[in-house]
């Protein structure tokens, strides 16, 4: 059945529907719901004008894809509009200021540890260090008293 075949009634539902989607999902603004969609203003007096005609079938499939409409609720009023139900999500009082704090209290922590791991691993260059100086010492050999350094067997 061609377009202009459509019962006005059918088409004005149509059109109040596509206008809810309009609303929601570029907030109001036809022309930029025209550009995210590339459709000419042409096809967007059509859609929303006094005598309006449905959108093409390779537009609606776009619209389907891309924005979730359920095709029977924007069609035929059958359902939700949305494929996926669309919900504001209501930000609580006081969460960005308890999400900072959170942050502030993370940097702090990791700091803590970061001075705690240096602190073991000097802690761990010491002992060995003590560790390589006492297996040295045991390994050499007594030897005689040296006088003076550097001199060997002089007597004065």
């Amino acid at each position: 059945m061609p377009k202009h075949e459509v019962e006005q009634s059918a088409a004005k539902a149509i059109r109040t529907r596509l206008l809810q989607v309009v609303a929601d999902r570029h907030e109001g603004n036809q022309a930029q719901f025209g550009r995210a969609y590339n459709a000419s203003h042409g096809a967007l007096t059509q859609w929303f004008g006094k005598r309006p005609a449905p959108p093409s079938v390779p537009f609606l499939l776009a619209l389907a894809k891309r924005d979730h409409v359920s095709l029977d609720g924007l069609l035929l009023g059958l359902g939700a509009l949305y494929r996926w139900r669309m919900q504001k999500l209501a930000v609580r009082p006081g969460l960005a200021e308890q999400n900072l704090e959170l942050k502030q209290e993370i940097k702090r922590l990791r700091q803590q540890l970061a001075n705690l791991y240096r602190g073991v691993r000097t802690f761990l260059r010491g002992q060995r260090r003590e560790s390589k100086g006492a297996t040295a010492r045991r390994k050499r050999s007594p030897q005689k008293p040296r006088g003076r350094r550097g001199q060997k067997g002089r007597t004065s």
